[in-house]
């Protein structure tokens, strides 16, 4: 009992003795160690946030693409059903674009599943629901216009088709860009925790031994955050290398020096931030000029490929055959590529105007593409120049419903071919470029220069002020 006795009283001396020590590691350690505690925790919550955060905002906007789909397939078929006017068309289209429509239906009840948790989003998607049906109920009076009270009825109520048409894409963008933006935060976000939590765990080090548990658990928290972080970076590189790839596509096969002898010509094309694709063509065989332009629907590498695909077969059919009529080269060039396009399991078409320059100013022309514009100096007017036809990509066998139109030109006259990605550009205000504004720029440029180069300058430089959503592509040719 006294040996007890004095160890204690030893021990107490001894504490006595090295007090300030006791206390200096005792304010250094317990600040130390309760910071890695909350550190610790900050860094479990944030890993729980993330791979929440990952598990929703992917599949929100993989859901937002398959209804995205559903829509391009019900508007395809609701374009088929005007384009055919007759009944076995009207039939057979509209049973396909109601059978799309309830698809789109049941995608935005699988989003509404997917965001039950989140009011804000619910509100987003049924107004998304709601442009929708409108767009539905539009799209059967369009053709319901073609068919019973025919093209001018028909155009009419195209004009008014093609509004609701824009703002429903316009509504599917800003849902799938907020996803993507969503997600590219949460990339931010773990980069940042993933900073944070390797300095502390740097500086607490020395007390892994002590806090084994703790530090175990941090440890496997924050191989979670990593893992999400390199998930996220192996989809992000995908995106871009997609992206990247579908440039190259789209530019590499445009005309390097188009020219047509006897006409000034200039050409651009503008890539948007999201790949398109556009594609316009000059080519010349056996003294005959064809001029090609035309818009892949949807953006990405399958835009891509079918614009390349629809260049290969076009050059290749005109070359074995150029004296062929403008509608026949569309008819072959649809058979090929309507096959190929179901192949690959996406759903795309193409609007597209082939040209044959015949003979001393006068061009054939088939295919439903962009109206074209025509300037006329001795009238001092822009005439428009209506395209119709059907789109390619949609239906195995376009004959009968592609027809040959024509018109000339005179010298000084000036031709304007473009793709929609100027028309639907907009400004701060949400006002569209639009046609109206185009003509009137094209008018007031070939007023007052003959130079090519000068005008398209002048177009480019006013559709500065405007937001470009898709590609801009436009085409010039005066004849001397």
């Amino acid at each position: 009992m006294q040996r007890v006795l004095s160890s204690v009283k030893s021990i107490k001396q001894y504490i006595i003795k090295y007090k300030k020590i006791f206390l200096s590691t005792l304010l250094i350690l317990v600040p130390v160690l309760l910071l890695f505690i909350i550190e610790a925790a900050i860094t479990g919550k944030n890993a729980g946030k993330a791979n929440s955060a990952v598990e929703i905002t992917l599949p929100g906007a993989f859901a937002y693409v398959q209804l995205e789909r559903s829509i391009v397939n019900m508007q395809k078929w609701l374009y088929y059903v005007g384009a055919t006017r007759n009944e076995k068309g009207y039939d057979s289209g509209f049973m396909e674009a109601e059978a799309y429509y309830n698809q789109a239906q049941k995608d935005v009840q699988a989003l509404k599943a997917m965001f039950k948790d989140d009011p804000v989003e619910l509100q987003k998607i049924d107004d998304l629901a709601a442009a929708i049906d409108g767009y539905y109920e539009i799209g059967i009076e369009v053709a319901n216009a073609y068919v019973d009270q025919g093209t001018f009825y028909g155009n009419a109520m195209l004009k008014v088709f093609s509004a609701i048409d824009s703002e429903l894409n316009e509504l599917l963008r800003k849902n799938v860009k907020q996803r993507t933006e969503e997600t590219m935060r949460i990339n931010v976000s773990i980069k940042n925790v993933l900073m944070n939590t390797g300095i502390i765990f740097a500086v607490l080090g020395i007390l892994v031994i002590v806090l084994g548990v703790i530090s175990f658990n941090f440890m496997v928290q924050r191989l979670m955050l990593r893992d999400s972080h390199a998930q996220l970076s192996r989809a992000m590189e995908s995106l871009w290398g997609e992206m990247e790839l579908a440039r190259k596509i789209q530019t590499i096969l445009l005309p390097e020096n188009p020219s047509i002898k006897g006409y000034d010509i200039t050409a651009t094309m503008v890539p948007a931030d999201e790949v398109g694709g556009d594609y316009y063509d000059i080519i010349t065989v056996d003294g005959k000029d064809w001029i090609v332009i035309g818009d892949v629907s949807g953006h990405g590498v399958s835009a891509g490929l079918v614009m390349m695909m629809v260049q290969t077969s076009i050059q290749t059919v005109i070359r074995q055959y150029p004296d062929l009529s403008p509608n026949k080269l569309l008819n072959v060039v649809n058979s090929v590529i309507a096959k190929n396009i179901k192949r690959f399991g996406e759903s795309k078409y193409m609007t597209i105007t082939v040209m044959a320059c015949v003979e001393k100013g006068k061009f054939v022309f088939s295919g439903l593409h962009q109206d074209m514009m025509l300037y006329r100096p001795d009238k001092k007017a822009v005439e428009n120049i209506e395209t119709r036809g059907m789109w390619i990509g949609i239906v195995d066998e376009i004959e009968g419903m592609c027809a040959n139109d024509s018109f000339s030109m005179k010298k000084g006259d000036v031709l304007c071919l473009f793709t929609d990605g100027i028309t639907e550009a907009v400004n701060d205000q949400g006002e569209m470029f639009g046609e109206e504004r185009l003509s009137s720029i094209f008018f007031e440029s070939c007023k007052s220069t003959v130079d090519v180069e000068e005008i398209k300058d002048n177009i480019i430089r006013e559709l500065k002020a405007y937001h470009i959503r898709d590609d801009v592509t436009l085409v010039l040719l005066l004849r001397k």
